[in-house]
């Protein structure tokens, strides 16, 4: 009798070991794909608001300063997350590379990219987004 209560409790003890095994599993599943939900649509709607009528000119303004981007980058952008973005010329040059503020030198491991052409003087620009979970 003694010897079947404690394989009974051994395989007790397996199953809630692999109960706890499968939740960690499945909970750092989650946190990665947290790192980018909800990036995307951000990044989307960010460019549509620089392009819109009243804002036409915050990519074209960034060309000479980064102050309309950078307000632009820390109206939108929740507080939780970090953007930059990078302005280049037709040959692929930078212009101007834009943070949010207090978001400088940081290089997350996980981030959404989008890119927006536009013109400016006859001359063709275009932006590269990026987007990401603060910290």
């Amino acid at each position: 009798m003694k010897k079947g209560a404690l394989l009974t409790f051994d395989a007790m003890v397996a199953m809630i070991a692999t109960v706890i095994m499968l939740f960690v599993i499945l909970s750092s599943l989650h946190d990665s794909q947290r790192d980018t939900q909800g990036t995307e649509e951000l990044q989307h709607t960010s460019f549509q608001v620089m392009s819109a009528a009243s804002h036409t000119g915050v990519l074209v303004q960034g060309l000479s300063s980064a102050t309309p981007v950078k307000r632009h980058l820390n109206a939108t952008i929740p507080s939780r997350m970090c953007s930059t973005i990078t302005l280049y010329d037709n040959s692929n040059a930078t212009v101007r590379n834009v943070n949010k503020t207090g978001c400088e030198n940081q290089t997350p491991s996980k981030k959404s990219v989008s890119v927006r052409s536009f013109r400016s003087g006859g001359a063709n620009y275009y932006a590269i987004l990026e987007v990401w979970y603060d910290g």
